[in-house]
This record gives structure tokens, C-alpha cells and sequence, in this order.
């Protein structure tokens, strides 16, 4: 009999083939995006008044699992405020995403060995190391406190390979006021004489 074998989702990069093999059949995909997906495999028969029918094997149609392939370092980003900029005191949290070369997501951990966070001072320049955290979900974490404004350089590598977007520059701008650390200057705080001009600056 001949047997038609339909995928559900079929790319531009997928591959089909159906052989037979001893008395059997072998079928080859390859996918490249990750999810699950029903299979239909059928059978190609004439009814008994001629016409030409369809029929599904035994415990057709099934679902089938793809999971993501290995991390690719350069489709991997990374979001949040250690990115794009913050204010003097904020948290520059770091979430960095895992992705194959076909930009699926990785679901699960245990890559974090192979990320490297550093942070870049431009005066002087001094490079220092962070650490990476694992969330176990294919998402790593990794965060630091700035308490000085400025220009910053940020780099998020894996693999010894920058991932995309990296090295970031960021601006760590003026934090809110402080009333515990603002002072007043001048002689107005002293007292001074009658009708004339005193003053003092924040």
C-alpha cells in the first residue's frame, strides 16, 4: 500500500523522506522549530465501490515533541536595566534569553558556566567579573549596583562569543534626592544683618 505521512508544520529547511525497510517504513523529518505537533499517517485503499479512500494506521493521527537544540550563542539577548540604562542606585539586572540557531527558546538550565558578565569602568577603564545565575528555565540572571554616574560598557559573552547586542553601553544617570546626603553652603546659615542680602546654596 502506499502511505502519505503529513506533518503539521513543514519549513522551508524541513526534510521529507518515507522508505521502505524490511517489510516496514522509515520516515525522516527534520524540524526546526520546537513545540508539539500531530502526525497523520495514512493509508491509500479502494472502498468497496472503487473510489479511491484514506485510511489512518493504527493510532494515527499522533503528537510528537520538539524540543529546542543547543544554545547558540550569537541568537541569544539579554533585557533589562543593565542593558539599556538606570539611575545611580538602581539595580542593573541583567535577564539573558537562550535561543538555538533557529531561534527557538531554550526551556532548561544548566548552562550557566558557559556565560560571562563584565562591567566596564571608562574612568580609568577596569574590567570586573559577575556572576551568572541559573534560573533553570533557559533564562540566566545577573545584577550589579551602580552608585556613580557615568558611561558604563557591558558585556555579556558565552562560549568566549559575544551574544546579540552585546557589548552594551550604558548611562547611569542622577538618582533621586536624598535629603540623609544633601548639604547647604553659604553664609545664610550663619545669620546675617538686617536688610541685608544673606544666602545659602543646596
Amino acid at each position: 500500500n502506499d502511505f502519505e505521512y503529513t506533518p503539521a508544520f513543514i519549513s522551508d529547511t524541513t526534510e521529507r523522506s518515507l522508505l521502505k525497510y524490511k517489510q516496514s517504513y522509515r520516515s525522516t523529518v527534520i524540524w526546526t522549530q520546537s513545540g508539539k505537533y500531530p502526525i497523520r499517517i495514512q493509508t491509500a485503499e479502494i472502498d468497496a465501490l472503487g473510489r479511491d479512500s484514506k485510511v489512518d494506521l493504527y493510532e494515527s493521527p499522533i503528537t510528537v515533541a520538539f524540543a529546542a537544540n543547543e544554545i547558540s550563542s550569537v541568537q541569544c539577548t539579554a533585557s533589562g536595566p543593565g542593558t539599556s540604562g538606570l539611575e545611580a542606585g538602581g539595580n542593573a539586572s541583567i535577564l539573558i534569553h537562550t535561543r538555538d540557531s533557529y531561534m527557538n527558546d531554550v526551556t532548561v538550565g544548566g548552562a550557566a558556566d558557559s556565560f560571562v558578565v563584565w562591567l566596564i569602568f571608562t574612568e580609568p577603564i577596569q574590567r570586573f567579573n559577575y556572576s551568572v545565575e541559573d534560573l533553570n528555565t533557559g533564562k540566566y540572571s545577573s545584577w550589579f549596583i551602580f552608585i556613580k554616574t557615568g558611561s558604563y560598557g557591558i558585556e555579556v559573552l558565552r562560549a568566549g562569543i559575544h551574544i546579540s547586542g552585546s557589548p552594551y553601553l550604558i548611562q547611569v544617570s542622577v538618582g533621586d534626592l536624598d535629603p540623609a546626603m544633601t548639604t547647604i553652603t553659604g553664609s545664610g546659615i550663619y545669620g546675617g544683618v538686617v536688610s541685608r542680602l544673606t544666602s545659602f546654596k543646596a
